[in-house]
């Protein structure tokens, strides 16, 4: 092989004369062979490493043409087809070996019946450069294409080449169509929302960046007036409620939505309550982004809520009042019954005693008629104390709460043969009559429901005090009240406890669990006894 000559071979060793060529001829030729090998070899190395990085790139742009979404046909001079990736077999219907070296118009048809085949031909005809359009083209099997074209012509060296990408327009219509529609549905909901939608910055004054037309029947004010000026918004709303609304609107950077209530000053100059319901957007980093929401007027909601609820309490006084009456009345007639028909029947009984006493020995006959009337009086004396008891125990008046309800629990007992328990730390002092009938009548009401409905063999009963209030817990052992129960219109019995604790500013709290029992706390504040 010839070595080429290398200028830094002319600066032998040889004594340093730098001569070239100055050693014995076979031992120089030998070592400026060998010095030559290592450099021949790089350029040898260096060819092929351009020729592997040539066919790795021809490789590489081979995969991205072949995974290219959208179809790519390279065409030579005669516009026949070089290369035809997937996305071109799978848009026109032509596989790869059925379009390779065929001419395009034989695949198409003549390019004057061919919009599609026309541009592409026409291209050879132009000038070189990049040219873009859509239009319609046909498939194998005849159905048509909508498709985005872009041509493009260049040259090899001498050979002249164009390529084509296609792209299938009607996956993208569809989607143009869907925003389109979107759109105006939107818009139709905006308009037709009596709630009005807004944007704005997630910064103070929290500035409206968008406003839906329906906020001039709000609030009388046009969207651009939300949007044109910063602190528009905040300063419209009642001084009382501004501090408030901006603390709310804060409140969303930690919880991410809230919803909450103002007064916002209307054009006409009054006050109209404005529910605002908003959510935080945040950008992909976490930042915050704007804040999206709703607002409507709930002037008339409030107004009618106000109402209800002064009616309400209207009717719980009116009820605690109609109790009051009625419990008066009990007591009045408890006691008339007490002492009128008791006074009655016991005079009556003692002049029976009387008479049988001095009847003569041999009125046997008489003496057992009046003896059985003895019995007859007696048990009309205990029907009168149980009446009287019923309507309004006169243990409740004379010994007070913790008497009757020791005394109750025991008529319970007997009754309906439930054990039951009592713990008490109530001290022995008279409360107020208002609260201890409160507080005893829902005692009954809860033990009649445990013997009505819980199938319960024991009851505990706490009473007590406790940072100013009485205290009155009954649990049982029965099947445990359900929710569904608890929510019912119909359990007048629930309803009448939680009314009496209510109208004294106290509570009643049923839980139930199943299999476990029911448990009823009461808890109501202490009044003074009035003095007599």
């Amino acid at each position: 092989m010839s070595v080429m000559r290398n200028p830094e071979h002319l600066d032998g060793d040889a004594g340093g004369s730098g001569e070239p060529w100055a050693h014995d001829g076979s031992t120089s030729r030998q070592q400026r062979a060998d010095e030559d090998l290592p450099r021949v070899r790089g350029r040898t190395r260096s060819h092929v490493d351009v020729e592997e990085a040539q066919r790795e790139s021809e490789e590489h742009f081979n995969h991205l043409v072949e995974t290219a979404t959208d179809a790519v046909i390279l065409l030579d001079e005669h516009a026949c087809v070089l290369s035809w990736n997937m996305a071109a077999a799978k848009l026109f219907g032509y596989a790869e070996e059925d379009a390779l070296g065929k001419q395009l118009h034989s695949l198409f048809g003549a390019g004057g019946d061919c919009a599609f085949v026309e541009e592409i031909l026409g291209a050879y005809r132009g000038p070189a450069k990049c040219k873009r359009i859509e239009l319609v083209s046909p498939r194998k099997d005849g159905s048509q294409a909508s498709v985005e074209v872009s041509i493009s012509r260049f040259r090899l060296g001498d050979i002249e080449r164009l390529v084509v990408f296609a792209r299938d327009l009607i996956e993208r219509k569809a989607v143009e169509q869907e925003i389109i529609d979107s759109k105006a549905r939107l818009e139709f909901i905006l308009k037709s929302c009596r709630a009005a939608v807004y944007t704005a910055k997630p910064f103070g004054p929290y500035q409206s960046t968008y406003k839906s037309a329906s906020i001039k029947d709000i609030t009388g004010y046009e969207p651009r007036d939300f949007t044109g000026t910063p602190d528009f918004w905040l300063s419209h709303i009642h001084p009382e409620d501004a501090d408030y609304a901006f603390d709310e609107v804060e409140r969303i950077f930690e919880k991410g939505q809230h919803e909450y209530e103002y007064r916002f000053l209307h054009r006409d100059g009054t006050y109209r309550w404005i529910r605002d319901e908003m959510r935080l957007v945040r950008e992909l980093d976490g930042n915050p982004k704007e804040i999206v929401g709703s607002l409507s007027d709930v002037t008339e909601l409030r107004n009618a809520r106000e109402q209800i609820e002064a009616s309400r309490e209207q009717l719980r006084l009116l009820a605690a009042r109609i109790e009051s009456v009625r419990e008066q009345e009990r007591k009045k007639i408890a006691r008339e019954i007490h002492d009128e028909f008791g006074q009655a029947l016991t005079g009556l009984k003692l002049d029976l005693r009387w008479l049988e006493k001095h009847l003569p020995l041999e009125e046997r006959e008489v003496k057992n008629r009046v003896s059985s009337m003895l019995e007859v009086i007696d048990s009309n004396i205990e029907l009168v104390r149980t009446m009287s008891s019923r309507l309004r125990p006169w243990v409740l008046d004379d010994l007070g709460l913790a008497a009757a309800v020791e005394w109750h629990l025991d008529v319970f007992r007997k009754m309906t043969g439930i054990e039951c328990i009592l713990s008490s730390t109530l001290q022995e002092v008279k409360y107020d009559d208002e609260t201890t009938t409160a507080l005893f009548r829902i005692l009954q009401e809860a033990l009649t429901n445990v013997a009505r409905h819980s199938d319960a063999t024991r009851v505990e009963v706490e009473t007590g005090e406790s940072e100013g209030n009485l205290l009155l817990e009954v649990r049982d052992n029965g099947r445990g009240i359900k929710r569904m129960e608890l929510k019912d219109a119909g359990s007048l019995g629930i309803l009448s406890m939680r009314e009496r604790a209510l109208n004294l500013g106290g509570e009643v709290v049923i839980e139930g669990v199943r299999g476990a029992g029911t448990t009823v706390r009461v808890k109501v504040p202490i009044m003074a006894e009035e003095p007599a």
